[in-house]
This record gives structure tokens, C-alpha cells and sequence, in this order.
């Protein structure tokens, strides 16, 4: 009988998350300038950044993802407000993920009240 150990099983899963994560920023913006390899290796970089914060599931490591696609790679630093939520000790990892949602749909929220016809 075939038996996978923990760390297997975390690894496929986290193969797995790479790759869907890679499928939706090739969607939101196909002209990346990564090439797929660096891609993958950017997307595992900021998943381990974001299970260094906390982030255990799929979805708030999705939204550290998407957020340092769209702001950069290191805004948990830039941003002051942010890394001040990200250092408290007296909210959960659940709590920091929804900041960072809600930080990310406002950033759209004022980009499409203000969006410009481009030539």
C-alpha cells in the first residue's frame, strides 16, 4: 500500500496552491513579467512569508498572494498601518487576512472611482 507522510502531503498541497495561485495572476495580468518558473518561486517566496505571519489556509494565504502581486512584494514592510496590524499579538491570523482583504478592495474601490480613459 502507497503511504504519503505529512511533509509529502504538504508538499503536494503546496504545488497544488502554487499553481493556482500562478493560473489566476496569469488571468489578471497576462503580460506578466515573470516568467512561469520565477513565478512559482515568487508565489512559494510569499507563501512562506504569509505562514510566517500566521496564515494557515488556503484563502488568506491566497489573499497575502494577490496583495503582494498588486502592491508588492515587500508592503507588509512599506505600508506602516499594515505592519503595525501584522505585529499585533492580540488578533488572529484570521483577523490580519480580512485587513488585508479589506485593504486590497479599497485600493480598487478609489482606482475605479478615479480610473481615466487610456488612449
Amino acid at each position: 500500500m502507497l503511504m504519503f507522510d505529512r511533509e509529502q502531503l504538504r508538499s503536494f498541497a503546496q504545488a497544488a496552491f502554487v499553481r493556482r495561485m500562478r493560473d489566476v495572476l496569469h488571468a489578471l495580468s497576462p503580460a506578466a513579467e515573470l516568467a512561469e518558473g520565477d513565478l512559482d518561486k515568487e508565489i512559494a517566496a510569499q507563501l512562506k512569508t504569509a505562514r510566517g505571519y500566521g496564515f494557515e489556509s488556503e484563502r488568506d494565504c491566497a489573499r497575502w498572494v494577490l496583495c503582494a502581486w498588486c502592491m508588492g512584494r515587500d508592503f507588509d514592510r512599506k505600508i506602516a498601518s499594515l505592519a503595525e496590524q501584522l505585529k499585533r499579538e492580540d488578533v488572529t491570523p484570521a483577523y490580519k487576512a480580512l485587513v488585508l482583504e479589506l485593504m486590497l478592495r479599497s485600493v480598487f474601490s478609489a482606482l475605479a472611482g478615479r480610473s481615466r480613459a487610456v488612449p
